[in-house]
């Protein structure tokens, strides 16, 4: 479990690594207990079991791109806690294709969540506990591995789903991706932020926006190919 203070709150965040493609599900709470969930992968019982252990209250949860990693578990949960499901607006042309996906991966068919709420750039979305507490997140658009992929930054921190990994990005050769996009992305939106904000990915380890300015060739490499 990681503590960070972000303003004058302090937050806490619980990675639960799971499914099939190692996907980082992140819980992050206030210190009432309230929290909102991030990409709520396809091992639903194991991150329902982390929330009841933790004593936590779900309050939202937010996918930062439609994928089976990342929304495996989003119906499953949106019901049994009774709270809103939020995902950005581009993203609703990518729901059709996750039966197509699913099969095409030799994995089960899961059920897609409804969507309560379209979040759009610069958009907040948060938490508030009874004591004063709040988990706040700003949502950044950050296109490329698909259409609406998001980053959800609070100060301190930025949850980068499958647009910015340690030492990489996310794949762009499925629907709706574009290595441009997803590059322009990340060197004008993410790049940008202070360099010591800390990395949360959609998959593998954490990091920081300097490590990644000064070391992810990937990044750094197809940018430069890119210029004539």
């Amino acid at each position: 479990m990681l503590i960070f203070v972000c303003f004058e709150f302090v937050v806490k965040i619980k990675i639960i690594i799971n499914g099939f493609f190692f996907g980082n599900c992140y819980l992050i709470w206030e210190e009432d207990r309230n929290c909102i969930i991030i990409d709520p992968g396809d091992e639903e019982e194991l991150i329902m079991h982390s929330i009841s252990e933790l004593g936590l209250i779900p309050r939202l949860i937010v996918a930062t791109h439609v994928n089976v990693d990342s929304i495996g578990a989003a119906a499953a949960m949106r019901e049994a806690f009774g709270v809103p499901f939020a995902i950005h607006r581009e993203e609703a042309k990518m729901f059709d294709f996750i039966p197509n996906m699913a099969r095409y991966l030799g994995l089960p068919q899961i059920k897609l969540p409804a969507v309560d709420r379209w979040l759009a750039d610069g958009e907040i979305v948060e938490v508030v506990g009874g004591g004063g507490g709040k988990v706040s997140l700003q949502v950044i658009h950050t296109p490329g591995h698909t259409p609406g992929s998001i980053c959800l930054y609070t100060r301190g921190a930025v949850f980068t789903g499958d647009t910015l990994i340690a030492g990489s990005y996310g794949r762009t050769d499925m629907r709706g991706g574009s290595e441009e996009t997803i590059l322009e992305s990340i060197h004008n939106r993410l790049f940008v932020l202070d360099d010591a904000t800390v990395v949360y990915p959609g998959h593998g380890p954490t990091t920081t926006i300097g490590e990644e300015k000064k070391k992810n060739w990937a990044v750094f490499r197809k940018k430069r190919d890119s210029i004539p």
